[in-house]
């Protein structure tokens, strides 16, 4: 994924190696659980269904709070590797598995201790309580693994394994429901052992993660965390809606238990579980999706490549609508075998089972779009909107709709509250999105047709910069306002890679010259010196760069590279001396004694190798279309880049 910003045949590539494991990951947890559900509902009966149904919403929280701080945590550790910021990505990584474990061993103790009185909190009556408490008795211990193994799990995915991801899944799924069918369907074991099952699983699933680190095949690495209060608001707050959304699921679950036992009574808990099971699978298909989406939309954004991030959103949402009117449709169409495959000794429940399938699943065509939102203010850092619609999903208008079903209508319509509530919340977050869309053109000022020359046409800006001005920021800024591509650090392992180089070796040789560049070019590369094989390097990248389409390119000669190609306008970003001293330290985190002699130091080696390799002088207003002062601000100096462009296209 690192540093590629090709066309959109390839970006669909990309999209499939990400979210073609996610879905199979989903999909094969989804089925263990459906066929979880056939062994408790044939190995048990319909008290075993039921309480593992009542139960099912202690699970969800569980994964809903691993959700908060996977997700939350993954989504920032994809912008900062989209930055080029790999120490920061880590470290975040390294803070929620810390927060993970902790929130995991409170979690295990409380539904351990308190497992009745949870269990009555969940909606059970006299019937249901002894199996409920037996099944979290169980359930309670391995809340602790359940939150490290998710979380880890998103990191993973976003760390490039999604292939290991969807192995660990369907590994510890196939043993878990091989397990259940053992011990409940052969040797008639109780509804406990459902949940001791799905702790072995979990053991498994983990012992696969803990292959990633060992071989130290991503950037991710296991460290005593550098805990900052910051990032953990941070990580909170970008977590909160996938908290919500996850937590969705047990909210709508126990209210639903609530009404159809008012309306119902036992028969309806035992239909609506298998109804559950049911959508349980379009939902984690959904889920697939968006998770599988995430890891881009996230570095791509980061990237300030507006145009694949709206790519890749457009193709979640495509998905998200077609796969669900053919799962629904299967669910209509073959509503009496899918019943049979749990239960077969009641007709009455059968009958019930069938007229829920009909109408409770059609709900999940509004949600896949709804979760495809969802993601896209997570992604852009939204985190308001993404909230908003997450916590209506908990508690808003399908409670609402199931009141007025209820104490209006005597339980007619119960299971349509589902849909028309999703419908709600599908046109209000539809509106946000357009709200949101509407706003960032507002604020770039940036006209459509100047969005379209830059992208077809080509269009490239590049930028030097003192050491200190803020000449990424501002670099990064416009490209996120022209929606094009943003290249500073992802240079480094393109060059690498061109010049069979290691990254650390392009790094330190950055900015370095070396002399007798042209004895090195005479006498061929295998003599060439390394710093001059790093600038050639550089020159090939950014000329292929260049050859895709419009961008934005920071450092690195690159005025000088493109001095012969059309359609560009190079920049050079300078600030008092005083101001880049104190963004060193304030946003460089260079310690204050050392920072001036540190922004000296750069500048003399980045005004040393512009002078060597271009023969130019460093900084000369000669050699630029534009010379700005930072100090008037980072905004501002976006803004008269934006207005240069548009004056040159015109």
């Amino acid at each position: 994924m690192e540093t590629q910003n090709a066309s959109f045949k390839q970006i669909n590539k990309e999209f499939v190696r990400y979210v073609v494991p996610s879905v199979i990951g989903m999909l094969v947890q989804s089925l263990y659980t459906v066929l979880d559900g056939v062994v408790v509902g044939q190995g048990i009966g319909e008290i075993g269904l039921g309480a593992v149904n009542i139960a099912f919403p202690y699970g969800m929280v569980t994964i809903a709070l691993a959700m908060l701080i996977g997700i939350g945590g993954a989504n920032i550790y994809s912008i900062y590797k989209g930055q080029g910021e790999k120490e920061k990505a880590n470290n975040i990584f390294c803070q929620c598995l810390v927060i993970s474990a902790v929130i995991g061993v409170v979690l295990a103790l409380v539904g351990f201790l308190f497992r009745e009185n949870l269990a009555l909190l969940l909606g059970s009556n006299e019937v249901f309580l002894p199996s409920v408490t037996a099944y979290l008795k169980w359930l309670a211990p391995f809340s602790l693994l359940q939150m490290v193994t998710f979380g880890v799990s998103v990191f993973v995915r976003n760390d490039g394994a999604p292939k290991l991801v969807m192995a660990a899944s369907v590994t510890g799924a196939v043993i878990n429901a091989v397990l259940d069918v053992i011990f409940i369907l052969i040797l008639h074991y109780g509804v406990e052992v459902a949940a001791i099952t799905n702790g072995i699983g979990l053991l498994i699933e983990t012992s696969f993660y803990i292959t990633h680190f060992a071989r130290k095949r991503g950037l991710l690495r296991i460290r005593r965390p550098d805990f900052d209060l910051a990032d953990i608001r941070r990580i909170f707050s970008n977590g909160l809606a996938t908290f919500l959304m996850e937590f969705s699921l047990p909210a709508v679950t126990v209210s639903f238990n609530l009404a159809i036992i008012h309306t119902v009574g036992t028969l309806g808990v035992a239909a609506y579980s298998i109804v559950g099971y049911v959508c349980a699978v379009i939902n984690m298909f959904l889920v697939g999706v968006t998770q599988g989406a995430q890891p881009l939309m996230s570095f791509y954004h980061g990237k300030g490549d507006r145009n694949t991030f709206s790519h890749i959103y457009r193709l979640g949402i495509r998905i998200n609508i077609i796969a669900p009117v053919l799962l629904v449709g299967l669910c209509i169409a073959f509503g009496n075998g899918i019943v049979f495959l749990f239960h077969s000794g009641n007709s009455e429940l059968t009958a019930l089972t069938v007229h829920m399938l009909r109408l409770y699943p059609t709900a999940h065509i509004a949600i896949g779009v709804t979760l495809m939102n969802i993601l896209f203010f997570q992604t852009t850092e939204r985190n308001a909107y993404a909230a908003l619609i997450s916590f209506l999903r908990c508690v808003g208008f399908i409670q609402v709709f199931l009141l007025l079903s209820v104490f209006l209508f005597n339980g007619k319509g119960l299971y349509l509250s589902f849909l028309a509530g999703e419908l709600c919340h599908l046109v209000i977050s539809q509106i946000l999105v357009r709200r949101t869309k509407r706003a960032e053109d507002k604020a770039t000022g940036v006209p459509a047709a100047l969005l379209e020359t830059t992208e077809n046409a080509g269009y490239f800006i590049t930028i030097s910069r003192e050491y200190g001005s803020g000449g990424r920021m501002i670099g990064r800024r416009v490209a996120q306002a022209l929606n094009v591509p943003f290249y500073d650090r992802e240079i480094i392992g393109l060059a690498a890679e061109h010049a069979k180089l290691s990254v650390g070796t392009v790094e330190q040789s950055e900015e370095k010259m070396t002399k007798g560049f042209e004895y090195g070019l005479y006498i061929g590369r295998k003599y060439m010196p390394i710093p001059d094989q790093v600038f050639l390097a550089q020159s090939k990248v950014i000329d292929e760069i260049a050859g895709k389409g419009s961008c934005v390119i920071v450092g690195r000669c690159a005025d000088h590279i493109l001095r012969n190609k059309e359609n560009c306008i190079h920049i050079f970003i300078h600030a008092p001396f005083e101001q880049r001293v104190h963004r060193a330290v304030e946003e460089y985190g260079l310690p204050a004694k050392d920072a001036e002699q540190a922004v000296r130091n750069n500048d003399a080696a980045r005004e040393s190798y512009y002078n060597h390799y271009t023969g130019a002088e460093w900084g000369d207003a000669h050699n630029y279309h534009l010379s700005i002062d930072s100090g008037i601000g980072i905004d501002r100096c976006a803004e008269l880049i934006l207005c240069a462009v548009k004056g040159q296209i015109r």
